[in-house]
């Protein structure tokens, strides 16, 4: 929720954007910040008032977190992204998440099993989007051994920082707090993480209503039905968004690498450039596997996102998806030729 006291710099405007905005050849034209999206309907931020905009029937797809210039109730122009938090949803569709965001707070609940699985994708996504993923462990107030859990996540995802906190009795928000500072941070996780009571926790009120969890397989309800973004009053604004139960991948390699430094840096080594560290020799990832600088199950991880990422490359793209296709064709043809000459086959 925004109120009376918001201003464009504590809603995340700088210099950068003022640069931008300068591109924007309206005269009346002001910035404002989308802080939700309807059916239809944009609600904005401008340094002065938050107002309604209508949208319907204007192209481009416009996410919370947008910049935009306005000129009363028009929408003028959208402001290029720094990035965008994305995925894969059903059939493959791209869905648009939050946009300009600088922190993506990875929400876990201690409540039920954490997987590292889920905290390597969201991270991926981080990456994708530009922005630092940070891994929050809540409901430690639920759970006896939190910092356990801490470290075994930490333990499967160096490079990231895994930070365990209690929305109910507030133990380690500070520290939450100082990771968003004045920036941009979006929640991200399941139905039932908790990320609506970080969210109040974090603002010290209630800007999000908390929903009920059952007991028989810590399961929420779907509290959260859009994305929003609420300003925090020590500075900082956090877009909620509704709990994802899939998180399908829409990223890039390069996402996927940095997310998994380590694995790049080992690779530098491989004897080939082109290494897919599973039966090449040379292969320094496996060294490493060996030496016990790598576990093996994070190698297994990587190997499996990359791979996902790559059938979705062939999928999308109609002209690498044929080229595979005749690859194919053509292994095939080898293989009843080589076959037509061992009749014991």
């Amino acid at each position: 929720m925004i109120d009376e006291t918001f201003s464009l710099p504590a809603l995340g405007w700088n210099d950068y954007w003022t640069a931008v905005m300068a591109e924007v050849e309206t005269p009346d034209a002001e910035p404002a910040r989308v802080i939700r999206r309807d059916r239809g309907w944009i609600r904005v931020a401008t340094a002065t008032e938050v107002r309604s905009i209508e949208i319907a029937g204007q192209t481009g797809e416009l996410v919370t977190g947008d910049w935009v210039a306005v000129a009363g109730d028009r929408l003028l122009a959208t402001l290029p992204r720094r990035g965008v938090l994305r995925r894969s949803g059903r059939g493959g569709v791209e869905q648009l998440l939050a946009a300009n965001v600088d922190i993506v707070l990875l929400v876990c609940g201690l409540d039920r099993p954490v997987t590292p699985g889920r905290v390597h994708r969201g991270a991926v996504q981080a990456w994708d989007a530009g922005a630092q993923p940070l891994v929050v462990l809540n409901k430690a107030d639920l759970f006896d051994d939190s910092p356990a859990v801490a470290r075994a996540i930490a333990d499967e995802t160096p490079g990231l920082e895994v930070l365990t906190v209690s929305s109910k009795t507030g133990a380690g928000l500070e520290r939450v707090r100082e990771a968003i500072g004045g920036k941009t941070a979006v929640l991200l996780g399941e139905s039932g993480a908790g990320k609506s009571s970080l969210l109040n926790g974090l603002a010290g009120r209630e800007l999000s209503e908390e929903g009920a969890v059952r007991e028989s397989d810590s399961k929420g309800r779907h509290t959260t039905v859009r994305r929003e973004l609420f300003l925090l009053a020590d500075g900082g604004v956090v877009i909620d968004t509704p709990g994802i139960r899939a998180f399908g991948l829409a990223a890039s390699t390069e996402s996927v690498e940095a997310a998994f430094e380590d694995i790049e840096s080992l690779a530098q080594n491989c004897r080939f450039a082109d290494c897919g560290h599973v039966t090449e020799p040379g292969c320094a990832v496996k060294r490493g596997i060996e030496e016990g600088a790598l576990r093996p199950e994070r190698l297994e991880t990587y190997l499996g996102l990359r791979k996902e990422l790559e059938s979705q490359i062939i999928r999308a793209n109609p002209h690498v998806r044929r080229r595979q296709e005749r690859k194919f064709a053509r292994v095939v043809q080898e293989a009843q030729r080589v076959k037509g000459r061992n009749p014991e086959d």
